[in-house]
C-alpha cells in the first residue's frame, strides 16, 4: 500500500473483485446481454491477474504465494532479473476497463428499469 490515504490499493482490488462478480452475476441472471460480456471481456483482459493478486474474500495473501508481489502505486510481481508485471495498476487501463464495465452495467439495468411497468 502506498501509505497515502486517496490511494487504498488493497480496497481498490478487492472492490474489483466485487465489480467483476457483479458483472459475472448480471450476464447469468439477464441472458447474457451482449455489452456486459463485451466489457467484462475488456475488463478481464486489462486486469488478467486480478484473482491472483487477491482473494477477495480476505486481505492481501500472507502466505509463499505473494512473495513475489509488492505494493508501490501498483501491485506487482518482482520478477528474478529486476523486471516487473503489473498485476494491478489503477493508474492505466485497469482503471479505464473499470469505468467502461460499471458504466455498462448501470446502462444496462437503467435501461431495464425504465422499460418496466
Amino acid at each position: 500500500m502506498t501509505g497515502l490515504p486517496v490511494n487504498d490499493l488493497d480496497y481498490y482490488i478487492y472492490e474489483l473483485s466485487r465489480l467483476q462478480d457483479a458483472a459475472r452475476e448480471m450476464i447469468k441472471v439477464f441472458d447474457h446481454p451482449a455489452e456486459i460480456v463485451a466489457a467484462l471481456a475488456a475488463f478481464d483482459a486489462a486486469v488478467p491477474s486480478l484473482r491472483a493478486a487477491r482473494n477477495p474474500l480476505t486481505h492481501a495473501s500472507d502466505d509463499a504465494r505473494l512473495d513475489d508481489v509488492d505494493w508501490f502505486s501498483a501491485l506487482v510481481r518482482l520478477k528474478p532479473n529486476g523486471s516487473v508485471e503489473y498485476l494491478v495498476d489503477p493508474r492505466f487501463q485497469d482503471h479505464g476497463a473499470t469505468e467502461i464495465l460499471a458504466a455498462a452495467m448501470l446502462a444496462y439495468l437503467r435501461a431495464g428499469l425504465r422499460a418496466s411497468p
